[in-house]
């Protein structure tokens, strides 16, 4: 459905004097333009056709983080290539958490923007200004692999434990790898997946992403490059400029050495990216990070000289108030100026929402701001009546399939197109004759289900993995036994783990550990020690028997007792009407897949002229 709107979208603005005018432009390095007017959603889509038409990579600076994140998400939505460069998160001069993953996300970025040859890097004001590493030192800094390359596996975690990352038995959280033998894990701050990387001898045989929860193999790739921790790893070279540097700044006092002694002893401090400017005679800024054929956007350019005037009061208050607790350099050292950056971007476009009308070289591509209707059905049901005989397409966006089945049950008698997809905000465009309307315009801010409850991955965790040496367990064959741990064990010229079970009479069971499946843990009489079972014994299938022969008599009485439910008459109740549809629509909740499931399934029940079993169990 969001392919056939994207296309409709892009023959109107292909179509738009305006727009062949920019693009015009854009190829014959006019630079700077004027756009007046996009925003939202609707600059999302431009910058798509943009991205499209001009093949090389645009970076778009926005006033605020969660307007380029919205933006971020809108173009990830529409099928082009992001790159989200993000802030730190924190309010100047405070630290940041050191298992953030900010750490992460932005290294990843700063190594991968360099050779982009296409795509859209988003980022902040804030972000945008603050100083980073020469571009040079993240290109030194990192280890590209390829399959069939050789290089010594040591050598990698050698590198990987320069980076910064920990040597662990088994990767579960970002900054780790393990080595064993042959086979190499690596889990990359900035990645969703980690990365197992497979020699033979000194060969990269193969490179696959895997799931750290599961450890189930996602994908083959040609290549992988490894990259620090953090977007700066403190060498002694690196130690050296900073204690000079900072050496050098009167507001400092002279105070510097237990910092720089903190790093030097654990290879970080707290609060050390507010001084990773000072490890370098020279820092950059993101601008030299993007390839030499980027065009820069500044997109609000009003608000980001008004956001340009509220940082710098912002960090000057925040200075003078940390300033009370410790020496901190100054807000010029490490907030870069506006003005001197602007000068050095060559091919810039800047979008504005004030027109000067007298000013032709200013393009008009002007979309109207979303609208709300306050969940007035009818009103909004007038309003594309209205709107459809006057040519305009209407789209409307769903963020769930659910709700898009509720709205295309509401409106199947009007001209509406219902897209199963979330944007951040609808639009309309008088010049496109386009009217776009996300559901929480509709029926008022919606609560949304957080990502990492729809993305992350879950199953229930085997019994195996929450066994304790002590604990006891049941073995299909062997009955209740004392689990005693995991042993590694040669048999037949190979080694093997093994799970360890004690049994009565100090009587010991190795089982292969590919056999997990037969074991669970015993949840019986909670309190009381159960008494072991003996190997070969008839206690254990004497009361395998007696279970068998109870799990029979139960299931005769609930086969009597389906049976009288079935021929018993219920109340069959009539399917969901459009009131129902609406003001299921309207709740300002996103259901969790398991609740629409839940609710499908109990309607369902309702609608049989039986008497409904069902118990519906939840979680808060």
């Amino acid at each position: 459905m969001i392919t056939l709107f994207l296309t409709n979208f892009s023959k109107k603005l292909n179509a738009l004097g305006s727009y062949k005018d920019f693009l015009s432009r854009l190829r014959s390095n006019s630079f700077p333009i004027t756009l007046y007017g996009p925003q939202g959603s609707f600059l999302a889509l431009v910058l798509r056709e943009t991205a499209q038409a001009y093949k090389r990579p645009l970076c778009i600076v926005l006033p605020t983080e969660l307007e380029a994140n919205n933006l971020a998400d809108d173009l990830e939505r529409f099928g082009v290539p992001v790159h989200f460069f993000p802030t730190w998160g924190t309010i100047p001069y405070r630290e940041v958490s050191p298992t953030s993953p900010v750490f992460g996300q932005r290294v990843r970025e700063l190594i991968e923007i360099p050779s982009l040859s296409e795509g859209v890097v988003v980022t902040s004001l804030r972000a945008f200004l603050q100083p980073l590493p020469p571009p040079s030192y993240l290109q030194e800094n990192r280890l590209i692999l390829k399959k069939g390359d050789r290089i010594d596996p040591q050598k990698c975690g050698t590198t990987l434990s320069l980076f910064g990352y920990l040597r662990v038995p088994r990767v579960s959280v970002h900054g780790e790898f393990a080595l064993r033998g042959e086979v190499m894990d690596v889990y990359l701050p900035g990645y969703e997946e980690a990365f197992r990387i497979l020699f033979d001898f000194d060969r990269i045989e193969d490179i696959r992403s895997f799931s750290p929860e599961t450890q189930s193999s996602l994908k083959s790739l040609p290549a992988i490059t490894l990259h620090p921790r953090r977007e700066l790893v403190w060498t002694e070279d690196r130690l050296e400029v900073l204690e000079r540097r900072l050496a050098q700044l009167p507001e400092m006092d002279g105070k510097t050495g237990a910092l720089v002694g903190q790093i030097r002893e654990k290879g970080m401090g707290e609060g050390e990216e507010l001084y990773y400017p000072f490890a370098f005679d020279e820092p950059s800024s993101l601008l030299e990070y993007l390839p030499g054929e980027s065009c820069l956007w500044l997109v609000e350019y009003e608000r980001i000289q008004s956001s340009w005037d509220s940082l710098k009061k912002e960090y000057d208050g925040l200075y003078r108030k940390a300033r009370m607790e410790r020496p901190v350099p100054r807000r010029e050292r490490i907030l870069l100026d506006l003005e001197s950056v602007e000068k050095r971007i060559e091919k810039k476009v800047v979008v504005t929402l004030l027109r000067n009308e007298e000013d032709p070289a200013i393009l008009n591509l002007r979309n109207d701001p979303p609208r709300s209707f306050f969940g007035n059905i009818n009103f909004f049901k007038e309003e594309i009546s209205h709107l459809s005989a006057s040519g305009y397409a209407i789209y409307l966006f769903a963020d769930t399939a659910a709700q898009a089945d509720r709205l295309s049950h509401i409106f199947k008698d009007f001209h509406v197109q219902i897209i199963p997809e979330g944007i951040s905000a609808g639009f309309s465009s008088s010049t496109l004759k386009l009217l776009v309307v996300h559901e929480n315009e509709l029926f008022g801010r919606r609560k949304r289900v957080p990502k990492s409850v729809k993305s992350v991955l879950s199953q229930s965790i085997d019994t195996f993995i929450e066994l304790s040496p002590g604990d006891f367990v049941v073995h299909v064959n062997y009955g209740i036994g004392k689990y005693l741990g995991i042993q590694r064990l040669r048999s037949g010229g190979n080694e093997r783990d093994y799970i360890h079970l004690e049994y009565a009479d100090q009587e010991y069971v190795y089982i292969p550990i590919e056999q997990v499946n037969l074991i669970q843990k015993y949840i019986g009489n909670q309190g009381n020690e159960p008494r072991l079972d003996k190997i070969g014994g008839k206690s254990w299938e004497n009361r395998k028997s007696r279970v068998k022969k109870s799990v029979e008599d139960i299931a005769k009485s609930l086969l009597e007792l389906y049976s009288r439910r079935k021929t018993t008459q219920g109340i069959a109740f009539p399917r969901d009407t459009e009131w129902q549809m609406e003001f299921e629509a309207a709740f300002p909740y996103e259901e969790t897949e398991d609740q629409l499931r839940c609710i499908d399934e109990v309607k369902a029940d309702m609608e049989k002229p039986f008497p409904m079993d069902r118990l519906v169990c939840g979680d808060v």
